[in-house]
């Protein structure tokens, strides 16, 4: 057992002391600095209706190569792709996507779709993946303000007693919001568009 394992289980304790419906309706202090980029893979970019307040960036790529390479996927992404590619299946782009991404996406599948529907469907993911990264931020800032408090000394954010808390205060918020998936997106998106 490592010295500071009582000092994480007291960080643990206050985690679990967290009111969580309470917090979770909480305003966040600031809303997500990092803007939600939409990339259109390998398919054709097209005019989207997008809903205001979300400014979310456009890019387009060519291949998931150059996706990779490029970076686009380490901030907050909806990629819009055609579902038959030559790279690999829809299903395990997901999968490679999530293995590769430190931040939350949706993969959003263009074939054959009106503008309209296209459109609607990118908004949804939008607001899905600002809430979710929004979320991801507020926990890690719970998390560090928790050590703050329990922590006489200095830890970095980066140590595994951090990121053991922070994964316990992610879990409850998981399950948490897993009892009520639709109140917590209508919550964060009207959060979004204050």
């Amino acid at each position: 057992m490592t010295p500071s394992s009582p000092k994480l289980s007291h960080a643990i304790d206050r985690i679990h002391e967290i009111e969580l419906d309470s917090w979770l309706s909480e305003p966040a202090d600031s809303t997500p600095s990092d803007s939600v980029r939409i990339v259109f893979l390998s398919t054709d970019p097209c005019e989207l209706d997008l809903n205001e307040g979300l400014q979310p960036e456009l890019f387009s790529c060519d291949s998931l190569h150059n996706f990779i390479r490029l970076g686009y996927h380490q901030q907050p992404f909806v990629l819009v792709t055609e579902e038959n590619r030559q790279e690999c299946s829809a299903k395990d782009l997901e999968v490679l996507l999530s293995r590769r991404s430190p931040y939350s996406f949706r993969l959003i599948l263009k074939d054959n779709k009106t503008a309209l529907t296209l459109s609607q469907e990118v908004n949804e993911a939008l607001a899905e993946v600002h809430a979710s990264h929004g979320l991801e931020k507020r926990v890690s800032e719970k998390t560090r303000a928790i050590f703050r408090e329990t922590h006489t000394e200095s830890l970095p954010y980066s140590s595994r007693e951090f990121q053991q808390a922070n994964k316990v205060l992610r879990e409850r918020v998981r399950k948490r919001i897993e009892n009520e998936p639709e109140k917590f997106l209508q919550d964060a998106i009207s959060h979004i568009r204050k």
